[in-house]
């Protein structure tokens, strides 16, 4: 085809958690590199892919261990002398925290810890299922796709502050499929009918795989910067 080979692209798979695969691919790339450059191809560009998260969830490697481990790799098997333009391709790094999904109970009942847990340490334990107006099919998508499971928290604390005692949930979405949950928490005070759970980190891969399913609309989304964010936009827009 009388093509010019410029580079090389590799991706090691989405939700990178051991940085292994992606140092092996480095030191391959260095030796197609070199394979290249013996018949002729002088290459200028190595991309690494992405697959790196976007958020620092428990039990993963975070983005910056799994760049500390990499940067030495490609110091060494790509140094800047080669003149090798390096690029990647961390869209869940930029994306995920500028997003929070905030969701509404719906409606609330008290059930036995056995109606949560399959081999619940005490079966008769209060326990509580929250259903919000979000779920699996809308921003928690992610769970499916992603396999990234978001921790969430009451939106706001009990006007008198006082200490609450907690019970085990679950907390699922309104769709009534037996699928639609979003998480199980061992402990967490008793929440209302009207209360808000708030998700951090929720840009990357919520909302463009979102559906209708069941006749549920897609949830809104606001859009909030403080104002020194908001008059530097205004500046690069006169």
């Amino acid at each position: 085809m009388q093509l010019p080979v410029v580079g090389i692209s590799f991706h090691v798979g989405s939700g990178l958690n051991d940085t292994e695969a992606t140092c092996n691919a480095i030191k391959d790339a260095k030796n197609l590199f070199e394979i290249g450059a013996k018949i002729g191809h002088k290459m200028t560009l190595l991309d690494i892919g992405g697959g790196f998260p976007g958020s620092d969830e428990m039990g993963k490697l975070p983005f910056k261990k799994i760049a500390s481990v990499i940067r030495p790799q490609l110091d060494e098997h790509f140094p800047e002398s080669m003149e090798v333009k390096i690029i990647a391709e961390p869209g869940r790094f930029f994306s995920a925290s500028p997003v929070s999904v905030i969701i509404n109970i719906i409606a609330a009942t008290k059930v036995k810890a056995s109606r949560i847990y399959e081999n619940a340490e005490n079966p008769d334990e209060e326990a509580y299922m929250y259903y919000t107006n979000d779920g699996l099919f809308g921003s928690f998508t992610c769970r499916v796709f992603d396999n990234y499971f978001p921790i969430g928290e009451p939106l706001f604390e009990p006007i008198d502050g006082e200490p609450q005692q907690e019970y085990p949930c679950i907390i699922y979405g309104p769709t009534c499929d037996g699928a639609d949950k979003i998480e199980i928490k061992d402990k967490l005070r008793k929440m209302n009918v009207g209360e808000w759970f708030y998700y951090p980190d929720m840009g990357a891969y919520t909302k463009t795989s979102s559906t209708n399913f069941n006749g549920f609309a897609q949830p809104k989304y606001f859009y909030f910067a403080d104002r020194a964010t908001w008059n530097k936009i205004c500046r690069k827009n006169r």
